[in-house]
């Protein structure tokens, strides 16, 4: 049975620091894992857009001597057929499976069909190479994880004083400018804008600011911040690539 990255509970704390530290390694050594994944294909199965999830697994598996495919959900016959069936076609054709799904369901019988290696690139519920890429961007930055205090700013979170203050946008990406969700948007923002991550809030506050990206600057986060020396929101996005690369020579 293969084993997948469908979910970080599924990890040990040790497989966890392994990953986080071949991930510092990979960027420290741009030629450390090359041709380690030579003649292996990863394929990239999308039903939402992406930026860095695509990105990190097109270019890591180029740089570990391997490529990669993207399918477009909606131009592939996923969405047509049996999900468990085309999995198990897609499986003999490739070596690795990145799915980024809607629902945690789906990434499920996903991982059930498979007979090759399966990363969740983010469902409803999870997101584990964005946190390998917080983990390991927190390791860089403290040079340690353990006691270190971060704080989520978002539904049902406050913000306080710690080591690192963490947001995401207050709406999906693909919900944001979608006139049937202009409702729900009007009510979340009237809901969070109190826990805003701004200047004034973070006044006097040395918390290095995290957000996992794509942000909408003026809403959760006030687009100063995205730039102030606080800031390591640049150094996530970067890291999300060698985190990516680390998790894929880990489940090889």
């Amino acid at each position: 049975m293969a084993s997948h990255l469908i979910t970080l509970k599924d990890w040990s704390g040790d497989d966890i620091r392994q990953v986080v530290q071949e991930g510092i390694a990979l960027k420290q050594d741009p030629t450390r894992g090359r041709g380690a994944l030579t003649h292996r294909t990863l394929a990239l199965l999308f039903q939402k857009t992406s930026t860095r999830t695509r990105c990190s697994g097109e270019i890591g598996m180029s740089q570990l001597g391997g490529q990669a495919i993207y399918l477009d959900w909606r131009a592939s016959n996923f969405g047509l057929a049996d999900l468990g069936d085309e999995i198990r076609v897609l499986s003999s054709y490739v070596d690795f499976i990145v799915a980024r799904l809607l629902h945690h369901e789906d990434l499920k019988t996903v991982a059930a069909a498979a007979s090759v290696p399966v990363m969740n690139g983010c469902c409803d519920r999870y997101h584990p190479l964005q946190i390998l890429a917080d983990l390991q961007t927190v390791q860089e930055k403290l040079g340690r994880l353990e006691g270190v205090r971060l704080t989520y700013a978002g539904v049902h979170n406050n913000v306080a004083e710690a080591d690192y203050v963490y947001t995401d946008t207050w709406l999906d990406m693909e919900y944001f400018d979608n006139p049937d969700f202009a409702e729900e948007k009007e009510r979340r923002l009237a809901l969070l804008r109190p826990y805003q991550l701004n200047r004034s809030v973070l006044e006097g506050v040395d918390a290095l600011i995290m957000h996992c990206l794509p942000a909408h600057r003026g809403y959760e986060i006030e687009g100063e911040l995205i730039d102030d020396p606080r800031s390591v929101l640049f150094d996530q996005a970067e890291n999300r690539l060698h985190s990516q690369k680390a998790a894929l020579l880990k489940l090889a």
